[in-house]
């Protein structure tokens, strides 16, 4: 079992998913913080301030590290063989295979 880092889909093996994150871990190949909003499962593009967790706290930068109490990590972002088993799907990711899907 792996966790991919939300930024550069990076395995990184060495994280338990059923322990907590601290909030200074940090992907080894692309030195984004890993305790972040888009690592979280209740990360929703969807939802109000992007958080499906009604009693948490805005967070503005969902890229930083932070102190929120409800962070649980996403565990669709976990693979058995090292495959993705789900992207986010945030409007950028959208965007991005919008424009590789018509490419010439």
């Amino acid at each position: 079992m792996s966790v991919i880092c939300y930024n550069c889909s990076h395995n990184l093996d060495y994280i338990d998913p059923l322990t907590p994150l601290s909030r200074q871990e940090t992907c080894p190949k692309c030195y984004r913080d890993l305790r972040v909003c888009r690592m979280c499962q209740f990360y929703d593009t969807s939802s109000y301030n992007d958080c499906g967790e009604p009693a948490a706290e805005r967070v503005v930068d969902k890229t930083k590290s932070n102190f929120c109490n409800f962070f649980r990590l996403n565990l669709q972002k976990i693979s058995n063989s090292g495959e993705i088993i789900s992207k986010s799907n945030s409007k950028e990711d959208l965007l991005a295979k919008a424009r590789d899907l018509f490419k010439k």
